[in-house]
């Protein structure tokens, strides 16, 4: 049964609905109802009854909250938490919110409010199971903007910091602890064409204000180079990847993005992974396809459990490393 609850409010479940649901698809929305509706249709319609869809609504403005109740009318597999607005709840600790009210016994992250999903998201999980089964731990799989792990393995370890780029900096930590997979497949997912005034947003405050004062929180708390390069990269060959938009976001935002910094809280850094290139050459050395996971571990590569349609997501060119 879909539920509304305050910040505050203890999860009232009903177990004997919540002991038949196994996934729960973690969803975190704020302000997104030009896309909502269409993105969570496009994942309520392909599930069954062991899965369960927890949307944790971070005090929208917006008509989000009134299309979520009316989606949740429809579909019983939709649970709607509303959240108080806390200005000191970043994105991490929201998502934790989510992952914590969640009632499966495996979590599914990062499917957000702008995505619109074919319907393949039952035969992926089957097939994480599998590449989990090939490890003798519990592991976090990354596939293509689908994270998949246990619930208690993730409360476990944390899973996210109260920060922005959460994800990358969960990544990093689960790096360190060598429990992070990166699976390869085709891509089932759409992002929305944002509105004029949310691409503009996503430049500045996503991309680049956002990305600055985690940099800045993680490396060191007053880094000049970095400060200097976004300032002058615009003007000068640093031999820079960044497109010159983001080079002019950048020089735009780092001075207020050191600004917060400041204000913020360190956040320590892992023992061994410890840079984003670090993670790149961990997950380069352990990604793969299905079939190279399998054959790594000595398992066999065939799909034939799946339906014919589902086995060319799968189906992919091997990875092969830079270089390699």
């Amino acid at each position: 049964m879909s539920s509304t609850l305050s910040e505050n409010t203890a999860l009232e479940a009903d177990q004997t609905a919540g002991s038949a649901v196994k996934y729960s698809i973690c969803i975190c929305n704020y302000n997104m109802a030009d896309t909502i509706e269409e993105s969570l249709t496009s994942v309520l319609e392909q599930l069954d009854e062991r899965f369960e869809v927890v949307v944790v609504d971070d005090a929208s403005t917006d008509k989000s909250v009134e299309i979520l109740e009316k989606l949740a009318r429809t579909y019983p597999a939709l649970r709607l938490i509303c959240l108080k607005r806390d200005w000191n709840r970043l994105l991490g600790e929201t998502r934790n919110i989510s992952i914590r009210e969640a009632r499966g016994e495996y979590v599914i992250l990062h499917i957000d409010t702008d995505d619109v999903w074919e319907p393949f998201i039952k035969e992926i999980v089957e097939v994480l199971h599998r590449v989990g089964a090939c490890y003798d731990r519990d592991v976090y799989i990354q596939a293509r903007q689908f994270g998949f792990a246990k619930r208690a393995f993730l409360l476990s370890h944390g899973p996210y910091r109260n920060t922005f780029v959460e994800d990358r900096d969960m990544w990093l930590r689960f790096a360190d602890m060598d429990v992070y997979v990166h699976f390869d497949h085709r891509t089932v997912r759409r992002r929305m064409q944002p509105t004029t005034g949310r691409r503009i947003l996503k430049v500045f405050w996503t991309n680049n204000f956002n990305h600055l004062v985690y940099q800045m929180r993680i490396g060191p708390r007053l880094s000049p180079f970095l400060v200097l390069k976004c300032l002058t990269e615009v003007f000068w060959n640093w031999r820079s990847r960044q497109t010159k938009k983001r080079q002019i976001a950048r020089m735009s935002v780092v001075i207020p993005a050191l600004m917060v910094s400041l204000t913020k809280p360190r956040l320590p850094l892992p023992e061994r992974i410890t840079t984003p290139q670090d993670l790149v050459d961990y997950r380069d050395r352990t990604r793969g396809t299905y079939a190279q996971i399998m054959q790594r571990h000595g398992k066999s590569p065939d799909l034939s459990f799946l339906p014919a349609h589902a086995r060319e997501v799968f189906d992919v060119p091997p990875f092969k490393p830079a270089g390699g």
